[in-house]
């Protein structure tokens, strides 16, 4: 999925315009999420950021994802 996101940037670094277009979404949802995924928060999201961020969510155990849930939403 990454790949496919950074092959639509410039320099195959994903910004947060193409993560809102790629995940049509956008306003204050698209901005919690965009800066739950730059997790070095350098205004853009690299591959390890992004498969952290998904592998917590798809491989992690219930309280790892209930913890990413929270943190998330408390923003």
């Amino acid at each position: 999925m990454y790949d496919d996101l950074a092959k639509r940037c410039k320099d195959s670094i994903v910004t947060r315009d193409t993560f809102q277009v790629f995940f049509n979404n956008s306003g204050l949802m698209a901005e919690l999420m965009f800066s739950k995924f730059d997790d070095q928060k350098t205004g853009a999201i690299l591959k390890e950021e992004f498969m952290k961020a998904f592998e917590v969510n798809v491989k992690g155990t219930f309280e790892q994802r209930a913890n990413a849930l929270f943190e998330f939403y408390s923003m």
